[in-house]
């Protein structure tokens, strides 16, 4: 089965790391790096760096509602599902 996950928080990283067990994760879409900290160093959202550590493709759209690219890369994959686990942005149908 082909998922696609979309996360950001870490509370979404071990139902990422159980579905790669199971599941062909074939994309993973997650918030862009944000500033953190006084001088603002970019950060990578804690499923981000999860899914460098397996080895997983990452998106990082700044807006998914009307974004062409990532429409075109679901339409791509044709996952059997979309999983999503606190993304942080409505993810529209």
């Amino acid at each position: 089965m082909e998922l696609i996950f979309c996360g950001t928080p870490q509370f979404a990283v071990p139902t990422l790391e159980k579905l790669v067990e199971s599941f062909n994760v074939r994309l993973v879409v997650t918030q862009p790096d944000r500033p953190k900290g006084r001088r603002l160093e970019l950060v990578a959202s804690p499923v981000k760096q999860s899914a460098l550590e397996l080895s997983l493709p990452i998106y990082q759209p700044e807006k998914i509602k009307t974004n062409e690219e990532l429409q075109t890369k679901l339409e791509e994959i044709s996952p059997n599902a979309i999983i999503v686990v606190g993304y942080g942005r409505i993810v529209p149908s």
